[in-house]
């Protein structure tokens, strides 16, 4: 039996999509076709930066501002988002929201500020800004154009406060400008720094280092010794009126001296 070509590709087309029709209509009841099943990507986590430039800080001032500018990518829709810092205390706001990107007026303190970017609570970034004086130098709560003051050299005088605690007291400007000894069990005895003294525990006063008590022995006079005068004379005699020498007895009145 003979057919013509067109009745033989009129057969096989419908055979082909009824094939076809049937592998799809049971692949949509078992749902193991691609051709109509979709995919949902897997969210990410939110990343961010923060950036923020040093600044000078102007005279009598104790701070100066910057600019600070984030970015977060894959932020959490209606997520909390802010800036803190440290200081005075630990998470202290000094921005909140994403846009503006740019929060400006921020105040860094002087050395320098850290400061966190703070999104769905979590740090996804910091940064830290410099800050300097941009004139005259920093005088511990400012920057000041007064001149930091050079504090002189000031030496222990020899001997001073061997035998008890030494601490020294302080001006002002921090400079040491003197020295004082607590004896072990005593008062707090202070002497001028860079007189020469020290603090005689016999006479409980500040002497010349070059100029001891004198002794009993009233030869032993300031000119002998290389010094002076005398700072203190022992028990039973009196400092003559020049201070050169120790005479005995107790001191007389208005009696003029050989």
């Amino acid at each position: 039996m003979k057919f013509s070509k067109i009745f033989l590709f009129t057969i096989l087309a419908v055979f082909s999509f009824g094939f076809i029709s049937n592998q799809v209509h049971a692949a949509e009841v078992t749902g193991t076709t691609s051709l109509i099943v979709g995919s949902t990507p897997l969210p990410t986590s939110p990343v961010g930066t923060l950036v923020g430039f040093d600044c000078q800080i102007p005279l009598d001032s104790s701070f100066c501002n910057t600019t600070l500018t984030l970015d977060i990518t894959n932020p959490t829709s209606g997520a909390a988002t802010n800036i803190t810092k440290n200081v005075p205390i630990n998470n202290t706001e000094v921005a909140n929201g994403i846009t503006p990107t740019a929060k400006a007026d921020i105040a860094v303190d002087y050395g320098g500020t850290t400061f966190y970017l703070n999104h769905d609570g979590n740090t996804l970034a910091s940064t830290t800004v410099g800050a300097t004086c941009a004139t005259g130098s920093w005088d511990g709560s400012k920057c000041s154009s007064a001149p930091v003051p050079v504090c002189p050299t000031v030496i222990q005088p020899a001997g001073f406060c061997l035998n008890g605690t030494l601490s020294q007291i302080m001006d002002s400007n921090n400079c040491v400008v003197a020295f004082t000894c607590v004896i072990g069990g005593g008062g707090t005895t202070t002497c001028p720094s860079g007189s020469g003294q020290i603090y005689n525990a016999a006479s409980n006063k500040c002497i010349p280092s070059s100029c001891p008590v004198a002794d009993t022995n009233t030869a032993n006079t300031c000119e002998s010794l290389g010094c002076s005068t005398f700072s203190a004379c022992p028990t039973g005699q009196y400092l003559s009126a020049d201070g050169t020498k120790c005479l005995d007895g107790l001191k007389k009145i208005n009696v003029i001296e050989n």
